[in-house]
């Protein structure tokens, strides 16, 4: 296989396969909460909104990421259509350019070989690919952290002024980027390690202040690029909550992300297998000679300034720490390169043990997951988790045989490795673990999926296209959001979980999924359940606030309700608003059958009432309408029309046409019933009144 390195083309090509093979399987499986749907959404709402400027969540500011991932999402989003494959497209993308450039640096420095090398050294290791095939933040950011890192490195070893000013640049402008895709741990990471790289060289080869000038207005300016819009746009709160929350990250674990102090050295050596374990004998190396610009040196502080700095962080997320993978790996390869005849045995067979326990480990899984009877007793101390796996999920028996790929990947490997073969070996090693992942993508992740979120997504899916309220309690989701393809709303509580399983003046209809350790709203009588499946209820719960469309007649009827004063709402430009009916007193005997409104070219209303009373009595009606925006005072009053004495049981329509003004910011219009007894302002019977509390809200065409 060494004919490979007297031509480029070769090592390009398999580089090529590795890279196409990150886009086979990543729209096959739903995108999975938290991030990866978080993530997606803000890019949909983008999309939805279009504002591109400022990152939303549920249509309202969120300040937890910077835009550039985002940005990235919408474009492929734009190309493909709203979906997985287009929410993870940017890192699979990534996954090539970060390969390339791999092979592009070693050559550069070393030769074809080491090139060659770190690329299938890192593709063919776990969570390097599985992030490539993921859609979350760190992939992007990781190589622009990396990219930024290795142009200071050559401007360190720049001989001429001009290329010094060069690399300075280039340097700024990505740590830029790094800082508009995730935020301010990209600049923190980057400023440790080169500071961590002066002490150790004892300072000797400090940039000039003019060289320092260049990066820091580049890196400014990047960062400005947004932050100035936003600010123009949004104001300055967004950004300050953006950063009070990254500092919150390092004072106390946010969404319950705490892990003991070494969570971090534990997942970057199994993650990262195999090239954790190549890498363990360069850890401490000193640097050779025949790394002319000292990349060892520079991998070794970036790996430690990371796990050291998220040891420390008290929020501790597994992909924190993936920032290691990229100086992981070149360690690995570097001793590989250096050692090809040296290889330690020890390594090649803790590689072939590591690999065999995965694989095992892997068709034990496939065997166990479908048999409810062991995952019930597996998971009898966690009642959602048993829920979950008791689902009827279709298994083909086949599923094993993934664990099985990856074994023979391992053996072939080793036996490779143990002829010297190092170049076959990784190869084989690359192209085994990408299979291994694709035949995942399309047998075990999808039933995982199912089993985890399944039926919440399908429920989500469900309600696409209805105007309802869609929301989750005692767990979080950006789920609902972006498989609900949610919609900007205009009524302000529709976050609210009080106000939607409670409030008397909703105006649409309310769809909540818990889970099923959730009980608090089986005590609820006005959210009735609709579905259980899995780990998962959904409950329901009817508007009670009825809408009115042009030229449609919408009625409300209180059967055999004693009222006194009745009075419904109606509100143009799609503004909540609300009904109050206050109880009179045992003696009143008002009674209201319904109301109803008529919107006639978009600009006239015809209400109707229909009321009686038990004992001759004087009855009105009156309408009113209000501009909401100004004074409570009414804009246009029709006096109260009496309907005069009426006979008992004897039901009268009385009907008032409205005509709404051309110019207005917000209308309120109101009806009126009420008799000569007057209307009640007792507090006890405006709260009792709410019992029956009913809104109507007008949309109109105009």
């Amino acid at each position: 296989m060494d004919t490979i390195f007297k031509d480029n083309k070769y090592p390009l090509l398999i580089i090529g396969l590795l890279s196409l093979s990150f886009f086979v399987g990543i729209g096959h499986v739903h995108l999975f909460d938290w991030d990866e749907i978080n993530f997606a959404e803000c890019a949909r709402e983008m999309i939805v909104s279009g504002d591109y400027v400022k990152v939303q969540m549920d249509f309202q500011p969120f300040w937890e990421k910077p835009p550039f991932f985002f940005w990235l999402q919408v474009i492929f989003m734009k190309l493909f259509g709203i979906g997985e494959f287009s929410a993870r497209f940017p890192n699979a993308l990534f996954g090539g350019i970060t390969l390339f450039s791999f092979y592009f640096i070693g050559k550069k420095h070393f030769d074809r070989k080491m090139g060659l090398l770190w690329s299938l050294i890192y593709a063919g290791s776990i969570f390097p690919l599985f992030y490539f095939k993921s859609g979350i933040i760190d992939p992007v950011f990781n190589y622009f952290i990396f990219i930024s890192i290795y142009f200071f490195i050559r401007f360190f070893n720049a001989d001429e002024v001009k290329n010094k000013y060069k690399f300075s640049l280039y340097s700024g402008i990505v740590i830029g980027l790094a800082m508009l895709t995730k935020g301010p741990v990209g600049l923190l990471l980057f400023l440790l390690t080169v500071f961590v790289y002066l002490v150790v060289t004892k300072f000797k080869n400090f940039p000039h202040i003019k060289y320092i000038l260049v990066w820091l207005i580049s890196f400014v300016l990047v960062i400005m690029s947004w932050w100035i819009f936003d600010i123009i746009n949004n104001g300055f709160d967004v950004v300050k909550d953006f950063i009070d929350y990254q500092i919150s990250l390092f004072g106390k674990p946010v969404a319950g992300h705490k892990q003991p102090w070494y969570y971090h050295f534990v997942v970057v050596l199994l993650g990262c297998f195999p090239m954790s374990f190549f890498a363990l004998k360069q850890l401490f190396a000193k640097s050779e000679e025949t790394d002319v610009v000292n990349l060892n040196r520079w991998m070794n502080i970036l790996l430690w300034v990371v796990l050291i700095l998220f040891t420390i962080v008290t929020t501790k997320i597994i992909h924190y720490s993936s920032m290691t993978y990229i100086p992981l790996s070149f360690l690995a390869t570097y001793y590989i390169y250096r050692n090809q005849e040296k290889i330690a045995p020890w390594m090649i067979y803790l590689y072939l043990g590591m690999g065999l326990i995965i694989s095992i480990a892997v068709m034990v899984i496939m065997n166990i997951l479908p048999n409810k009877e062991i995952m019930s007793e597996l998971l009898s101390k966690d009642q959602f988790s048993q829920d979950s796996f008791l689902q009827d999920v279709q298994w083909g028996g086949y599923e094993f045989l993934g664990g099985l790929l990856y074994m023979i990947t391992i053996i072939g490997g080793f036996i490779l490795l143990l002829k010297r073969k190092i170049t076959e070996a990784f190869t084989v090693n690359a192209f085994g673990l990408s299979l291994f992942f694709i035949f995942l993508s399309y047998t075990l992740l999808p039933k995982v999926e199912q089993y985890v979120q399944g039926p919440a997504i399908s429920f989500y899916e469900s309600v696409i296209g209805k105007d309802v309220y869609l929301h989750v309690d005692g767990y979080k989701s950006y789920g609902r959001s972006f498989y609900s393809n949610l919609q900007p709303m205009k009524e302000k509580r529709r976050t609210d979980k009080g106000w939607l399983m409670n409030g008397e003046d909703v105006d649409k209809d309310v769809y909540i999924v818990t889970k099923t350790i959730n009980t608090k709203l089986e005590n609820n009588p006005k959210m009735t359940l609709v579905k259980q499946e899995g780990g998962f209820r959904m409950y329901y719960r009817k508007a009670v606030l009825i809408t009115l469309e042009d030229d449609k007649v919408a009625t409300q009827n209180f059967e055999s309700k004693a009222l006194n004063f009745l009075t419904a709402e109606y509100v143009k430009s799609g503004k909540t608003s609300q009904h109050t009916a206050n109880y009179p007193n045992k003696d009143s005997q008002l009674y209201s059958n319904g109301i109803s409104a008529i919107v006639k070219g978009g600009d006239v209303i015809e209400c109707t009432g229909w009321a009686f009373i038990k004992e001759k009595n004087d009855l009105s009606m009156a309408v009113e309408l209000r501009d909401r925006s100004q004074e409570e005072k009414p804009i246009v009053v029709w006096a109260s029309e009496s309907v005069g004495d009426q006979e008992t049981n004897q039901w009268n329509k009385v009907t008032k046409s409205v005509k709404i003004p051309d110019k207005f910011s917000e209308l309120q219009l109101k009806i009126y019933f009420y008799h000569s007894d007057g209307i009640v302002n007792d507090s006890t019977a405006y709260k009792e009144a709410w019992v029956d509390d009913v809104s109507v809200r007008l949309i109109s065409s105009k």
